[in-house]
């Protein structure tokens, strides 16, 4: 560009590789390695002229909790060899090269710690850098709990300061502004996220007088993107929960759906292909199906109990299913099943099996049965062989996961009563 036109452009044409799952393998300029979870656990790319390699550690639900500085692939110049004077330079002038820690099993990046309870397992409540030069040190988030089940960021203590987050519509951090209200970060709306934050735009006059904006540097460093995303310069793409790879210059997933079909046919779309109306925090949900809803105008909405319901009563709770609803059916999918997370899911989870909130055929959310579904969830837990006690806190920890209203007292209650029910063999009278 000069004086606002463009002088000249370029085309390149860009291969890319899948494996047999889907997932992105290469790019041409960068190796995405994939561990038997088939999550991201490293990415090789060349830096400085030398082979590099960013690692990354998930725990078991999915969340990402420590990411690696660029860590050289070749063994280390030994300085018994090469002088002092020289190693010196080196590492003076590629210093990441020798940033791995002392030890096998020491590493230098940023480890990641995320919400619980009130706040949705996707929201980050802080990243902490444990001695790289290139890290941010100790950032922590402050988050609002939204009656949907989800959070948006209000502020965030970074460096020893802290400074408010400003949200668009859908929770998006839009501008970061100091204790004087100044904007010291912004990221710019583009659709699909494709753009750059941002410090405040300067003017500038071109020789033929026009004033042009010209971005400017940051004055902080912030790793949000869209709800429930981090940034990962490295890549050029956000971390997503459930998956690892939202690229927004493809305006997809590099990661298939986790949950097969069940999030819609399309496997790599983010937010339903409409991210200026819906976010998925998740990486697992398709706003035109749910679950982050229901969305009104996109799926049917029952808030009534239909009149083909039956009714449930155990004690002194009373509760809707489907008519025809069998909860041994529950229990036998949980004996043959068992406690496979995946299986866990198809079954009893969004759209699953004996998810009965949700008609995949009506495409219609029914609020009544949600007591049926959480009552589901216990019942398969049984099946599975899980003991009570491990039924309330694996079910719960599995719902912070995959569900928008995890742990609320009602939930838990319909978990444990269904337990219980499957318990005492009498499941078959559950429901008349």
């Amino acid at each position: 560009m000069k004086d606002g036109k463009t002088v000249s452009s370029t085309v390149t044409n860009v291969s890319y590789d899948v494996d047999a799952n889907g997932a992105m393998t290469s790019d041409r300029l960068r190796k995405f390695v994939y561990g038997d979870d088939n999550r991201l656990a490293r990415v090789e790319m060349v830096k400085d002229g030398e082979a590099a390699a960013v690692r990354y550690l998930h725990n078991g639900w999915g969340q990402r909790v420590f990411k690696s500085e660029p860590e050289v692939l070749q063994t280390l110049p030994k300085e018994s060899e090469l002088g002092n004077t020289f190693i010196n330079w080196l590492r003076k002038n590629f210093g990441w090269t020798f940033a791995k820690g002392n030890g096998d099993k020491t590493s230098i990046g940023q480890a990641f710690v995320y919400g619980d309870g009130q706040i949705p397992s996707w929201a980050m409540l802080g990243e902490y850098g444990n001695g790289s030069a290139t890290g941010k040190g100790r950032t922590e988030y402050i988050w609002l709990p939204t009656e949907n089940g989800g959070a948006v960021p209000v502020g965030v203590y970074l460096n020893g300061k802290l400074y408010s987050v400003h949200t668009d519509h859908l929770g998006t951090a839009r501008l970061i502004t100091d204790a004087s209200k100044n904007v010291v970060w912004q990221w710019p709306y583009s659709a699909h996220g494709g753009n750059r934050p941002t410090g405040v735009l300067a003017t500038s006059t071109t020789a033929n007088g026009q004033v042009s904006l010209q971005a400017t540097k940051p004055g902080v460093e912030s790793s949000l993107a869209f709800p429930g995303q981090l940034r990962d310069p490295e890549t050029g793409t956000f971390y997503n929960f459930q998956r690892d790879s939202y690229d927004p210059f493809l305006m997809r997933y590099r990661q298939s759906d986790p949950i097969g079909i069940h999030g819609g046919w399309n496997r790599y779309i983010y937010a339903g292909g409409d991210p200026l109306l819906y976010a998925d925090p998740r990486g697992l949900d398709n706003p035109r199906m749910g679950p982050y809803g229901p969305y009104y105008g996109s799926m049917g909405f029952r808030p009534k109990v239909p009149s083909d319901s039956c009714t449930c009563m155990l004690g002194s709770t009373t509760f809707y299913a489907p008519t025809g609803t069998n909860f041994a059916a529950v229990q036998a999918a949980g004996q043959s099943n068992g406690r496979n997370p995946l299986e866990v899911n198809r079954t009893v989870g969004h759209w699953g099996t004996f998810d009965f909130q949700r008609d995949v055929a009506m495409n219609q959310f029914t609020a009544a049965y949600t007591d049926a579904s959480n009552f589901a969830v216990g019942v398969y837990m049984h099946g599975a062989g899980y003991s009570r006690e491990a039924t309330g806190a694996i079910a719960g920890a599995f719902a912070r996961a995959f569900s928008s209203n995890a742990g609320s007292p009602r939930q838990r209650q319909m978990w444990m009563m269904g337990w219980d029910a499957a318990n005492s063999g009498n499941l078959q009278y559950a429901c008349q």
